[in-house]
């Protein structure tokens, strides 16, 4: 019975230390690539106060001038990266961007819940996998961390001490 117990609370404990451990992972991606989001609207907004100077210092060669051009093709080459990085944290949290109002949606709605716009279609990867024979119940267990195994190790002491006691 106990071992029943302990066998099935470590499974529990295995999955459950297993989903904390993907979701810390996500939200930390997440919020890695808002940070790189962040770092890239300041080089932008960087970039747009040197084409002002420039254009304020030399108002007619500035439109023509191949320095004003490239900082240009810059910034948007980094609005694209920009944009790319917001759908990636989007597809994290289990959203997409409308394309026309820049509203979260989820991702089985098939309009914006804000302006009405047909919701971008995301693409579906293909997951191969690949057929695993199953360990019968007994042998199958979920990995688990070295404390929770010494946790469940101490209980089990504690559990046959008690029985020696009663006994």
């Amino acid at each position: 019975m106990s071992e029943d117990f302990f066998g099935d609370l470590s499974k529990q404990l295995g999955v459950a230390a297993q989903t904390a451990v993907d979701k810390t992972s996500s939200f930390i991606e997440q919020q890695k690539t808002s940070i790189k989001i962040s770092a890239a609207l300041h080089e932008v907004e960087k970039m747009y106060q040197v084409i002002g100077e420039m254009v304020v210092l030399d108002p007619e060669g500035a439109s023509s001038s191949e320095n004003v051009k490239n900082l240009v093709a810059e910034v948007l080459q980094k609005k694209a990266e920009i944009e790319a990085m917001k759908k990636d944290v989007a597809k994290m949290r289990g959203v997409k961007i409308c394309e026309v109002c820049g509203n979260r949606i989820r991702l089985e709605d098939m309009y914006c819940s804000k302006c009405g716009a047909e919701a971008p279609v995301e693409e579906v990867e293909e997951v191969v996998e690949e057929v695993v024979e199953e360990a019968p119940a007994e042998e199958a267990e979920a990995p688990i961390s070295e404390e929770v195994a010494e946790a469940i190790a101490a209980a089990k002491a504690e559990v046959e001490a008690a029985k020696e006691d009663a006994e």
